[in-house]
């Protein structure tokens, strides 16, 4: 465990960027040690009472390892407060998980049956409303917009190109797809940062049809 973490730390010291999916190959070796340090604090403890040698090194070192412990899982029970205490129809907007995916789905279906192409930073959801989505945008990944390999210019002119009956967003920040939006296309629903749009064409000929 200790050669998997170090060798996992030592690989990604010279790779850039490091994404959060690359960190588990060194947090979750470490994670292993950090819980066999702390069972065997516990098991020492146990020792150390039942013989009363309150004064010795292997005292000091359970002291160390329990309030490691301690002190971790205080400074991440902050952190992943909103991911674990609420159920996920009370998490805010604000917090670091989504909600509400099958309402999307719901609206979603509502226009699937006059939509020939979908935009979206998620396209689990596209996949599951088996709605296509133009081949260069089947995956907007962070690195790929980090490195420039895509671009909101390039975004943009695919929307142009494809006329998508949706838009649905919510995964980056996309301001200048966003402010092109408004030109043709009309929010039909939001929850925290996830936005539905629907051409605004294909908004008003339902409307006419209903």
């Amino acid at each position: 465990l200790l050669a998997w973490a170090s060798t996992a730390y030592l690989l990604l010291s010279f790779n850039a960027p490091v994404w959060y999916h690359h960190q588990f190959l060194a947090t979750i070796p470490a994670a292993m040690l950090a819980a066999i340090a702390a069972g065997e604090a516990i098991r020492l403890a146990l020792q150390i009472i039942r013989a009363r040698t309150f004064l010795s090194l292997s005292t000091l070192l359970v002291v160390l390892a329990l309030a490691g412990l301690v002190t971790v899982l205080g400074s991440r029970a902050r952190l992943t407060y909103h991911s674990f205490a609420l159920p996920a129809t009370l998490i805010p907007p604000e917090a670091p998980t989504g909600g509400h995916e099958a309402d999307f789905m719901v609206e979603m279906a509502r226009y699937a049956f006059k939509t020939n192409w979908i935009v979206t930073d998620m396209p689990m959801y596209a996949f599951r409303q088996n709605l296509p989505v133009p081949p260069l945008l089947a995956a907007i990944t962070g690195k790929r917009l980090s490195s420039g390999e895509l671009t909101e210019d390039q975004i943009i002119k695919v929307i142009e190109e494809y006329h998508p009956e949706q838009v649905l967003l919510g995964r980056f920040d996309l301001p200048a797809v966003e402010s092109h939006l408004k030109k043709d296309y009309r929010r039909v629903y939001q929850w925290g940062r996830r936005r539905l749009y629907l051409h605004g064409e294909l908004k008003r000929s339902l409307e006419t049809d209903q």
